[in-house]
């Protein structure tokens, strides 16, 4: 009977212990937000950001640290976002995200899958990711790789007219200085953006092959945005636009 009873006992403790167990949610996050209201001058916009949780402070709570970035498809730069929270893993697969800045809304999470996802209303969604999670894929399909092509060849047109606003007038001004006829000019001009696009596409597609943009997330929201803005361009900086202009034997300003 007493055997019983410790048996009992001992089964009744394990049994609670389990049921109080909670993944560890420690570490860096990344997310992205879908099916936000489209701005009325800016369009289409995509949500993006980290949330890295740092130490533990209780049985079921966190201590972290979130930075986000909200960049639009029509306007140039992005609005950087960033404060410390408080984790709280809730009753069931509800995990909540308490921000100390004033206006932060708090997120509400279901943890499935040692994924996170969130719903907002009104058809806004969020996916959050484990960092160290996403090193462990394989990588992109063969056939995630074909839509990415596809998805690649269908934005060119714009991303060529964008970098034809941005940069064909002051490449064929200076290659008319260098001594080409203003024929000659107008199609080395010409050239050279397309070599800049073809180098911008290749990049975009590089970038999703070493997995630092997940390729589904690309392909869910259609938005090559998310890969490269090229209204962001420093032309400076960019390897792609530098290489093809010094291959035109010109400075681009």
């Amino acid at each position: 009977m007493t055997l019983r009873l410790i048996l009992g006992i001992l089964v009744g403790v394990a049994s609670t212990v389990a049921a109080q167990e909670v993944p560890d949610l420690l570490g860096k996050w990344t997310y992205t937000v879908s099916g936000l209201e489209m701005h009325a001058q800016c369009g289409p916009s995509t949500d993006t950001g980290e949330l890295i949780i740092e130490r533990k402070i209780a049985a079921r709570a966190y201590r972290g640290r979130e930075r986000g970035e909200r960049s639009y498809e029509k306007c140039k730069g992005a609005n950087v976002m960033e404060s410390s929270a408080t984790i709280r893993f809730k009753e069931g697969d509800l995990v909540t995200v308490d921000y100390d800045e004033e206006g932060w809304e708090m997120k509400r999470l279901r943890y499935v899958d040692g994924e996170l996802t969130g719903i907002a209303g009104g058809g806004v969604s969020s996916r959050w990711v484990r960092a160290d999670q996403q090193g462990e894929d394989s990588g992109p399909t063969p056939q995630q790789l074909a839509d990415l092509d596809e998805f690649l060849e269908q934005v060119r047109p714009e991303l060529s007219a964008t970098l034809k606003v941005e940069y064909f007038e002051n490449l064929r001004r200076n290659l008319w200085k260098s001594g080409l006829s203003s024929e000659d000019s107008v199609q080395v001009a010409g050239v050279t953006v397309e070599r800049m696009t073809s180098c911008m596409i290749d990049m975009m597609r590089e970038s999703v092959m070493a997995q630092e943009i997940p390729v589904d997330q690309i392909l869910e929201q259609q938005n090559v945005a998310v890969i490269f803005d090229p209204r962001s361009v420093d032309m400076r900086a960019n390897t792609c636009v530098q290489d093809a202009a010094w291959n035109a034997g010109v400075p681009i300003r």
